[in-house]
């Protein structure tokens, strides 16, 4: 069920660079079963500042095996909410957090023989760190190549953690590192694109023989390997990514305009949690904003199309989607759509919240 909020207690806060925060949250007994997780899976985060409601979808970075649940948040400048948690929340406080979702996600299987590569940049490395810790524990077959880009040492999420993991695992963890603001002897410097996986990740990596690819970034970088892998016939069901953004502006819904658009209103039925809400709504704003406009509780958190809380399923009628980088292409087969992308282009539409 989306949209179900529990207060959890904050019993860990700490600084792993200047600007990213380790928070660590006690789940209750009572509460364990709602915050089971898979390793890259996300939760929301939710509070009031200055007297609005704001949500954030941030990546859980312990494993299942931790029995501990932990996010990142890297404050960026004028993010207001990463800013909040970074200035404003200490041990000790309650944040209001969602049950884990989202289909980036790592299955463990022990008994196959894998090789597994990791490729992350920033923040990206908080669900791929988790994906890292769980295949270690749960697969003694499985090695793993991780790619991990940042802007130097000094801004390494996680930097002492990951070597520590390498000492651990010996010679199942292979980490390479690459640096776009300082130079350092023993670890590249540059940008990762499809220049830098032919000339240099495709000269020391077979890349036909990786498992699977999961890979956490900007859109840029996320794209560029994407492209580059299908240029050598990597099947496209061995990539799986998520899109990390810096959003400087946090607050508010971007307007989707299309041309399909008819003016005037539309008839809308909402179903969420197996009850249905009526509305009628607007053809020129997405439809996030549209019911969220109308009072209705809709799931949601990131409103940019970066993470899958919107998503819905078109039982009938049809939408224009602008973003569908978080779906399968059968899921869009499907009907399921991120309502924070999409704007009716029929006169009713019905719609249902609990099919995903």
């Amino acid at each position: 069920m989306k949209n179900v909020f529990h207060q959890l207690k904050i019993i860990e806060k700490s600084f792993l660079t200047d600007d990213a925060v380790l928070l660590t949250f006690d789940v209750p007994t009572d509460l364990g079963t709602y915050f089971n997780f898979l390793p890259g899976q996300y939760i929301i985060l939710r509070s009031e500042i200055n007297n609005e409601e704001i949500r954030r979808s941030y990546s859980i970075c312990t494993s299942p095996e931790e029995n501990k649940l932990s996010v990142v948040v890297k404050a960026i400048e004028g993010g207001l909410f990463s800013n909040f948690i970074k200035d404003e929340i200490e041990i000790g406080h309650y944040l209001d957090v969602s049950s884990p979702e989202g289909n980036f996600f790592y299955s463990t299987s022990e008994k196959i023989t894998k090789n597994i590569f990791l490729i992350a940049a920033g923040s990206g490395i908080t669900p791929i760190i988790s994906m890292a810790k769980g295949i270690l524990h749960n697969e003694p077959l499985t090695t793993i190549t991780l790619l991990f880009a940042n802007r130097s040492i000094e801004d390494t999420i996680f930097y002492e953690h990951l070597a520590s993991l390498q000492t651990e695992s010996k010679d199942r963890l292979k980490i390479i590192y690459i640096f776009s603001r300082k130079t350092y002897g023993n670890h590249y410097f540059g940008k990762v694109d499809d220049v830098f996986f032919n000339d240099i990740i495709h000269q020391e990596i077979d890349l036909k023989q990786i498992y699977s690819f999961y890979i956490c970034g900007p859109e840029e970088m996320v794209k560029n390997i994407q492209n580059y892998l299908y240029t050598i016939e990597i099947a496209k069901d061995k990539i799986k990514t998520e899109l990390f953004y810096s959003l400087e502006n946090e607050v508010g819904i971007e307007q989707i305009v299309s041309e399909e658009i008819k003016s005037g209103r539309i008839e809308v039925e909402v179903i969420v949690n197996q009850e249905s809400y009526f509305a009628t709504i607007d053809h020129t704003k997405n439809l996030l904003e549209s019911l969220l406009d109308e009072g209705l509780d809709i799931p949601y958190s990131c409103k940019k199309g970066n993470c899958s809380s919107c998503v819905g399923k078109v039982m009938s009628g049809t939408i224009s989607m602008k973003e569908t980088d978080v779906l399968m292409d059968y899921e869009i087969e499907e009907g399921f759509i991120l309502s924070c992308q999409s704007v009716p282009t029929s006169e009713k539409l019905i719609i249902s919240y609990d099919e995903y």
